[in-house]
C-alpha cells in the first residue's frame, strides 16, 4: 500500500521543481544513460576518446600516468590510416609514439566531459 501512496498522481504533482542546473544535470545523464556511458556524473561512464592515426607509419598510443609519468599501453598499435577507441577520463593525458623510432609524435589531453567523445588524429608529417 505504502508504493501505491509514493507513487501516487498527488505525490509525483507534489515533486518541486527543478532549477536550471539541476535540469541540465538531469539532461546530462539522461543522455549518458541513453548511450550506454555511464549517468554523467563525475567518475562514472567515461568519455570516448578516438584515435585515428594519418600518419605514414603504425604508431601506439599511451596514456601517461598522473603521478609517475609512466606510459602505459592504451589504445594498442594503430596501423597507418587505422582507428582505435578507448573508454578515458577528462584530464587524461597521451602520446602517439612512431614504433620504429619511438618518437613521440603529438600528445593529447581529453577535455570532453562524461559521456561524450572526442576524436584525436596524429597527423601525417608537415601536416601540423
Amino acid at each position: 500500500m505504502e508504493h501505491l501512496l509514493a507513487n501516487s498522481p498527488a505525490s509525483a504533482g507534489a515533486v518541486p521543481q527543478l532549477n536550471a542546473a539541476q535540469q541540465e544535470r538531469v539532461r546530462g545523464a539522461v543522455v549518458a544513460l541513453l548511450r550506454g556511458t555511464g549517468d554523467g556524473a563525475p567518475n562514472s561512464g567515461t568519455v570516448r576518446a578516438a584515435f585515428a592515426n594519418r600518419a605514414a607509419e603504425p604508431v601506439e598510443v599511451l596514456w601517461l600516468h598522473p603521478q609517475t609519468g609512466a606510459e602505459v599501453r592504451a589504445a594498442g598499435t594503430i596501423p597507418p590510416g587505422g582507428e582505435s577507441e578507448i573508454g578515458s577520463h577528462p584530464g587524461h593525458v597521451f602520446v602517439a609514439r612512431s614504433l620504429s623510432s619511438g618518437e613521440v609524435l603529438q600528445r593529447f589531453k581529453v577535455t570532453a566531459g562524461y559521456g561524450h567523445l572526442q576524436k584525436f588524429r596524429v597527423a601525417a608529417e608537415g601536416e601540423l
